[in-house]
């Protein structure tokens, strides 16, 4: 069973379990995992080994260590090289998977996306909100705006949307707000608070209170939650 450590979800990777702790170490991976440039296919990665090996990625979960692409052929603590063939699709995770001699089992990776390029111009017929509403009763007005802001219309109805107006951006809402899923549990640690130490509630809504974003911890807790 392999060791693994992530770095900065930010979607859900292949499901991975975690082994016990082991010796070898792989660390100080660069860059983070994050969104890339539109069109962007290959990327250089850098990291650190707690011992002198080589080492390899791959893009498949599960890549033997012998079949993985090398990033050096002498020993070393400090490795670097490109990491190619990554998909341009905004719709695809690509997940960077890094063994070493050292210790096959043990498994660093990656994530990037590429983001859209900037389409159409500006400034644009907008709709924030109420989006989902507009497309579900009038859709030939849905049709005709060309900026969707925290619409709530599903990949389908973008979709139709997109081939009526080939330009439209649509943005999902994001905030920095706890999720209102009573639910959900979050650690009280989480969130911003008051000079009484009371969560600070951002809307009237039961159980909305914002974050502290100035926390890694949380950043990376809403970048999973996109």
């Amino acid at each position: 069973m392999s060791a693994i450590r992530p770095y900065l979800l930010l979607l859900s990777a292949p499901a991975i379990m975690a082994a016990s702790s082991t010796a070898f170490s792989i660390s100080n991976l660069a860059p983070a995992s994050n969104l890339l440039p539109p069109g962007t296919d290959s990327v250089t990665v850098s990291f650190t080994t707690s011992e002198a090996t080589t080492c390899g990625w791959s893009l498949n979960f599960g890549t033997p260590y012998g079949s993985t692409t090398p990033f050096e052929q002498q020993p070393a603590t400090a490795h670097q090289g490109p990491v190619t063939g990554l998909s341009t699709d905004t719709r695809v995770l690509n997940v960077v998977y890094i063994q070493c001699a050292a210790d096959p089992t043990y498994t660093g990776y990656l994530q990037y996306r590429d983001v859209p390029a900037r389409n159409g111009s500006f400034p644009r017929i907008g709709s924030i909100w109420v989006g989902w509403y507009v497309w579900a009763t009038v859709p030939a007005q849905a049709e005709q705006i060309q900026l969707f802001l925290g619409a709530g219309i599903d990949a389908d109805g973008t979709a139709a949307i997109r081939n009526a107006e080939p330009t439209v951006i649509v943005m999902p809402s994001f905030n920095a707000t706890s999720q209102t899923d009573p639910t959900q549990v979050l650690p009280d640690s989480y969130y911003l608070h008051d000079v009484n130490g009371n969560k600070i509630q951002n809307w009237p809504t039961p159980g909305s209170y914002l974050l502290n974003l100035t926390m890694p911890v949380v950043a990376n807790f809403l970048a999973n939650e996109g």
